[in-house]
């Protein structure tokens, strides 16, 4: 929470107390990187994905981005192609990422 929002939380007499963060949770972004990693945030609604199983079983697995919705919020973005390769290496750890936490 910003120093902004405390600040309006106190005149109102609330008490907020601070989060809890894991270190596990606590992750560090290259300033390089940063533009690749805030253009695959904004990729979370093109993701490709399957139905599996039946009625009462189905899950839905990811199976990739989708590369022309890629494209257009990198340009959007002003991610420059060359970071292209970094989009697919997230992309690839989020892909494993999503079938650990289906098993």
């Amino acid at each position: 929470m910003d120093e902004a929002a405390a600040a309006e939380f106190a005149e109102l007499g609330v008490t907020v107390e601070p989060d809890e963060v894991d270190e596990e949770d606590v992750f560090e972004i290259w300033d390089i990187n940063v533009g690749a990693f805030e253009v695959f945030r904004a990729l979370d609604s093109q993701w490709h994905c399957i139905a599996v199983g039946g009625l009462s079983s189905a899950k839905i697995i990811r199976t990739g981005l989708d590369y022309p919705g890629v494209d257009i919020v990198m340009r959007n973005h002003g991610l420059p192609p060359e970071q292209f390769s970094l989009i697919q290496a997230m992309e690839m750890a989020a892909l494993s990422a999503f079938a650990e936490a289906d098993r």
